[in-house]
């Protein structure tokens, strides 16, 4: 029952959402590994008046770095990574940039590669909001040969290393 109570207040909350002039929410409710509630509130475009839905699919962005991060601590914890641990140990297909990246330089944005969206767009045109497959990141991050600076040095906001550190994940 007080889960029931809960569903009401969360979709009595949304409801102020469940607007066409205002950008939506989709909210999920799992409970025991069941999805118990699954609901759409306003829509997912404005311009083309697309309603959200429980299907509706969601840029994560910058959010999963967290999650992403957090998994690496657990492997680190666990003993099966080391935050100086070079990652051509992991992946040797990465080629040398001169320099040693460790699993520390990609989780705190210092290990220097170029951002995959930025080399990406240059290159082939390619904007942050594009969808491109893993492969086609994989490929972009393999065929790097060089770094903007040496890996420590400095700070350089980038998803490249974030995307090294999922697959490793």
């Amino acid at each position: 029952m007080a889960t029931f109570n809960i569903l009401t207040k969360i979709d009595e909350m949304c409801k102020k959402y469940d607007r066409k002039d205002y950008p939506g929410i989709a909210i999920g409710v799992v409970e025991n590994g069941e999805l118990i509630f699954c609901e759409g509130y306003g829509v997912a475009n404005l311009d083309y008046d697309i309603p959200i839905d429980g299907n509706t699919v969601f840029h994560v962005c910058s959010i999963a770095k967290q999650f992403t991060a957090t998994c690496i601590a657990l492997l680190i914890e666990e003993g099966k990574l080391s935050l100086d641990q070079d990652i051509r140990s992991i992946f040797p297909e990465l080629k040398d940039c001169g320099n040693k990246i460790t699993i520390s330089n990609l989780l705190h944005m210092t290990n220097g590669l170029p951002d995959v969206y930025d080399t990406a767009n240059l290159v082939c045109g390619i904007r942050e909001d594009t969808n491109i497959t893993r492969d086609e990141f994989w490929k972009y991050v393999t065929a790097c040969d060089w770094a903007f600076f040496k890996p420590g040095e400095r700070w350089s906001y980038g998803n490249t290393g974030y995307f090294i550190l999922g697959e490793i994940v």
